[in-house]
């Protein structure tokens, strides 16, 4: 499981697994004890940050006004063939920007 509110987890304490994962709690006016149930069944909880939605429309207007200057940075290409090195490269942590594997060609 990825992202869920913590009105979700409120209301259907039932939702991940014993010894699921969840990659974050975002939004919600629920109760923040939660917590603790999840951590009775042994679920990985990894803390991330997001921002607000005002955060979120200011990050696309700059995307859209300045395309030049927001191209993602690509360190490493692969054939679609060569996924499974292209995932072997990821994992090194050697690359610096995205590592792409090419599906097809235009």
């Amino acid at each position: 499981m990825s992202s869920v509110s913590v009105d979700l987890l409120h209301h259907n304490p039932d939702v991940p697994q014993t010894s699921g994962f969840l990659a974050g709690l975002v939004s919600g006016t629920g109760p923040t004890s939660v917590i603790f149930p999840l951590m009775g069944k042994a679920v990985t909880l990894r803390g991330i940050q997001i921002g607000s939605v005002q955060q979120f429309k200011d990050f696309v207007r700059l995307l859209e006004s300045e395309p030049e200057k927001t191209k993602p940075l690509v360190d490493k290409v692969f054939k679609f063939e060569d996924t499974i090195e292209a995932y072997k490269y990821l994992e090194s942590q050697k690359h610096i920007g995205k590592v792409v594997i090419k599906v097809s060609e235009y």
